[in-house]
């Protein structure tokens, strides 16, 4: 299990963390769901767990529900609506983090 290195020194493993705040995003995140919405939360979970190599935890859970003038204003977290959107949206995480303007 990869640790993950924030500035706060959080010793919890990635996975830890982004199921906490996965679960203050959408608190859906139970059992018995139907298959798409089970797709839908494994989705959150990987775009979080990639922000967090990025943020803190606090800052990804703000980012993601806030609506954003790149995602024509709406908040990152309507967008994981597919795999392909997912994917998406990971690019262009990564094409901002790298230049620091996100």
């Amino acid at each position: 299990i990869r640790k993950i290195n924030m500035v706060k020194k959080d010793t919890r493993s990635l996975d830890a963390v982004a199921l906490e705040v996965a679960q203050k995003i959408n608190h859906s995140l139970v059992a018995q769901k139907g298959d798409l919405e089970k797709d839908r939360d494994a989705r959150l979970m990987k775009v979080i767990m990639f922000c967090l190599e990025y943020k803190e935890s606090e800052e990804v859970e703000k980012w993601l529900l806030t609506p954003n003038p790149n995602f024509s204003n709406q908040p990152p977290m309507d967008l994981i609506n597919s795999e392909y959107a997912t994917r998406k949206l990971m690019e262009v995480i990564s094409f901002y983090q790298k230049r620091n303007i996100c």
